[in-house]
């Protein structure tokens, strides 16, 4: 059992052996064999850059947008994946590289020189969250020997900040930046600039829910003045055009149709007041409904939205058609209360006609036969030697007819007034925000 074990004990060993042989052979093919030795020898310091007591150092910055998007108006931010290279020329490295006699024309020093080598400071001056900070891939410095440049590149995800202007929401156009800046460094040290060949590149077929990704994109410089000094800093502006489907099968579309359904009240009868009421309260609720659905994934803004424009046009709309309603019940019913007012007021007196035996009811025939067929009412008339029942009059029918002709009247200018305010609305509303 000792023989056995010791026996694994010695291939144990010997693989170990092989493994850190192997580790060996690997280096030296990938070119960092010894460059621990020749970073000692030439004292190289990671914390000081390149050309320390000369001209600031040049990084050149390229970016490649993987991905874009989701972008929230509630928060204000976007999300982006980048892939971020940065270039510069480090001689103290070029050095070490012609020290080592290297076969390959780069030098790929991976994560483990991450803290010997310089690298720049740089930071998303509009970064949001900590979405820096997680990298999908390690990172890598390559030393290339050809043009005596050390490149820095990663991959990373970020939440960036998005300040936006939602006046014309959601008929608006957004601008979106992502800036690069150094931390620490002024311009007397180090300068940030977009890289001549190929700046900034956007992936093709990229998919932004919500918004369109122009393939216009603007590069810039927003370099600022601090107490230190000035501090370099690029950015790159991405124009985004809101896709106007959700909202127009959400939003616009269901309002139009309750807006016109609010009209249905003009072709109703005059007199039927609880069903034109009904229907102009049952418009009024659903918009005011929609009109809080519309805006409860928005910010609180302090200035008026295309959004309420057109939602508060449309409550406006609705509360008109119910309005025309009162107004058309009022006018009917206005003359044909007054009218029975004054009937009221002649009447007064017909108990007499049961107490006092002075008064005679004449022609009481002739007037019920003209009630069964003209179907008027009977008016009390005061004549000199008493009190009698008269012929009825057609008074009250005519105002009656009047006021019901008055009332239809309304009901046929709106149905050409409401529709035509309507269009000169639209056309207005689309030309002044579209």
């Amino acid at each position: 059992r000792f023989a056995c074990r010791m026996k694994g004990y010695c291939r144990t060993v010997s693989s170990a052996n092989e493994s850190e042989q192997q580790r060996r052979d690997i280096v030296k093919r990938s070119g960092m064999d010894g460059l621990d030795e020749l970073i000692k020898e030439s004292s190289y310091d990671g914390r000081l850059r390149p050309n320390m007591y000369g001209s600031p150092v040049l990084v050149n910055c390229s970016v490649l947008v993987k991905s874009f998007g989701p972008i929230e108006e509630n928060t204000m931010d976007y999300m982006m994946l980048i892939y971020l290279q940065q270039s510069w020329i480090d001689s103290r490295i070029e050095s070490i590289y012609s020290a080592g006699h290297y076969q390959k024309d780069f030098l790929d020093l991976a994560n483990n020189y991450i803290d010997t080598v310089w690298t720049p400071d740089l930071f998303f001056e509009n970064e949001k969250s900590a979405a820096f900070h997680e990298i999908h891939c390690r990172f890598s410095i390559i030393v290339h020997a050809t043009n005596n440049k050390t490149c820095f590149s990663l991959v990373l995800s970020l939440t960036l900040a998005c300040p936006m202007n939602l006046e014309y929401y959601p008929l608006d156009t957004q601008e979106c930046r992502i800036n690069l800046e150094s931390f620490g460094y002024t311009t007397q040290d180090l300068i940030f600039q977009w890289d001549e060949n190929e700046p900034l590149v956007v992936a093709t077929n990229l998919y932004t829910p919500k918004f369109k990704l122009s393939n216009h994109t603007e590069l810039g410089d927003c370099s600022k003045e601090y107490l230190t000094g000035t501090h370099s800093c690029i950015n790159a502006t991405f124009y985004l055009h809101r896709d106007m489907g959700y909202y127009l099968i959400q939003v616009y579309f269901p309002s139009c149709l309750l807006v016109i359904i609010s009209w249905l009240s003009f072709w109703l009868s005059v007199e039927s007041t609880p069903a034109r009421v009904s229907l102009g309260i049952t418009t009024i609720l659903t918009v005011t409904t929609q009109m809080t659905s519309a805006n409860a994934a928005l910010p609180k803004m302090s200035y008026i939205k295309a959004m309420d424009v057109w939602m508060a046009a449309c409550q406006v709309f609705v509360f008109a058609a119910l309005l025309e309603s009162t107004v058309v019940s009022v006018t009917k019913q206005h003359v044909v209360s007054g009218k029975a007012e004054t009937r009221d007021q002649k009447n007064n007196n017909v108990w007499d006609l049961f107490f006092n035996p002075l008064y005679d009811v004449v022609g009481y025939n002739r007037s019920r036969s003209l009630g069964r067929a003209a179907k008027r009412t009977t008016s009390v008339v005061n004549q000199p030697h008493g009190w009698f029942i008269s012929q009825p009059t057609d008074s009250d029918g005519m105002a009656r007819e009047r006021s019901l002709v008055r009332s239809r009247q309304i009901d046929y200018i709106s149905r050409v007034l409401f529709p035509l305010a309507f269009v000169i609305f639209l056309t207005i509303y689309w030309f002044s925000y579209k």
